[in-house]
């Protein structure tokens, strides 16, 4: 994930909306499984910010990511 929003004026319209970063590679995966004709998923885990709240601690960054990893395998198992 990118934070231009922290401090970007240009991106004052999307904090009326919550909206706090945006994302690249999604578009990439969508669009290549849109052109191959095959089904994609992302999840992301979001575990530092420029926002000046609190980031995890390493343990809580290996906890949350293991449980995503987690959820990714369980939902991967339901599309196969």
């Amino acid at each position: 994930l990118f934070y231009p929003l922290a401090d970007d004026p240009k991106f004052e319209n999307w904090k009326k909306f919550g909206i706090m970063g945006v994302e690249m590679e999604g578009a990439g995966l969508y669009t290549a499984a849109m052109r191959f004709n095959k089904r994609a998923l992302m999840i992301c885990t979001v575990s530092d910010t420029k926002t000046g709240e609190r980031d995890m601690t390493p343990e809580e960054r290996e906890t949350s990511l293991n449980d995503m990893i987690e959820l990714a395998l369980d939902t991967m198992w339901e599309f196969v």
